[in-house]
């Protein structure tokens, strides 16, 4: 592959984007650039843990190619300026890009069907019409997927076990966090386990950051039993406030990601990202060296952790059996 840029693009915080333009350590304008430089991106403590994902992907990328330092560029970007900032992207030439998640994935992958897409923590990216096949790509995306058989009922089963009480429990999701046919999947999937655990659904949707406190008041008015938050990069980078909101309401909550528990939620089923962005690392590194997107297998999440706040409990007025913390992956006091 012909070297000229390499962006590395985070897409999160609707949207957090950093870029990385490549070049020799010490010499800028060397005509012999190589990627270079030191990783440096600053995100307010409570903005989404984006930060550990770049973190994880840094280190891997930087242990297989230790000569390589990264001068970064960092702005933020909304999701209605994907497009243009995808365009912008592939304007500038770069041999491939790095995102994360899904929406920043469709958006690039609709500016370019050439320049390889490195995704990571996709949801279904066969759904999504992102790849033709997990195990043959078969265009110019590739990465890794977070979605697992029966995740989104498991996290249902999981709560209702913390919470044997569990009659009424609102879902907050973001209909238009993944493509069509993936919310219809996980909505007919939580459905039937809500249907077979005797437990009633009421679905609350936030299509954006400003429709929380409209959701929130919502929730509030059902008088829920438990809250069930639905993988968005949307909701997720908005942890934080409903973290906060699940406390002031007294509400146990289910995370798809252990970054709520660490901001003081109650659990988390769910993929470790920055595992995922790892393993992206190495791909990133083979497609520099003349791999195929196209011929390079979506890996899917395999591990699955489980995360308890054990405060968080305490204050809900919570008893979490022993039976549970024995199969929890981490417990935090």
């Amino acid at each position: 592959m012909q070297r000229r840029e390499f962006h590395h693009a985070f897409w999160c915080r609707c949207c957090d984007v950093a870029t990385w333009r490549t070049s020799a350590a010490g010499d800028e304008d060397s005509s012999d650039r190589r990627p270079v430089a030191w990783p440096r991106r600053q995100i307010r403590r409570k903005s989404c843990n984006s930060r550990r994902v770049h973190a994880g992907f840094t280190r891997a990328w930087l242990h297989r190619r230790t000569e390589y330092c990264l001068r970064p560029e960092i702005r933020r970007w909304r999701y209605k300026q994907a497009r243009p900032l995808a365009q912008e992207l592939v304007d500038s030439r770069v041999d491939a890009i790095v995102v994360l998640a899904t929406p920043a994935a469709r958006a690039v992958k609709q500016a370019t069907s050439s320049i390889p897409i490195i995704a990571i923590g996709m949801a279904d990216p066969v759904e999504d019409e992102l790849v033709s096949s997990l195990a043959r790509p078969g265009g110019n995306v590739t990465g890794t997927a977070f979605l697992g058989p029966e995740l989104v009922s498991r996290r249902l089963q999981l709560l209702k076990e913390i919470v044997p009480r569990l009659s009424r429990v609102v879902v907050l999701w973001h209909p238009r966090a993944y493509g069509e046919r993936t919310m219809a999947g996980m909505l007919k999937e939580i459905e039937s386990a809500a249907q077979s655990l005797g437990t009633r659904l009421q679905l609350v949707p936030a299509a954006g950051p400003d429709d929380l406190t409209s959701a929130f008041a919502t929730m509030t008015t059902e008088r829920a039993d438990g809250l069930i938050v639905f993988p968005s990069p949307m909701l997720f980078s908005q942890y934080p406030r409903i973290v906060t909101f699940a406390a002031n309401d007294h509400l146990p909550a289910m995370y798809a990601a252990r970054e709520a528990v660490e901001l003081g939620g109650l659990v988390s089923y769910g993929v470790n990202l920055p595992d995922l962005s790892r393993a992206t690392a190495i791909y990133l590194d083979k497609i520099l060296k003349g791999a195929k997107p196209a011929e390079l297998p979506v890996q899917q999440a395999t591990k699955f952790e489980l995360v308890i706040n054990l405060k968080t409990a305490r204050a809900l007025g919570l008893t979490i059996t022993h039976d549970f913390l024995l199969i929890a992956d981490e417990v935090i006091e």
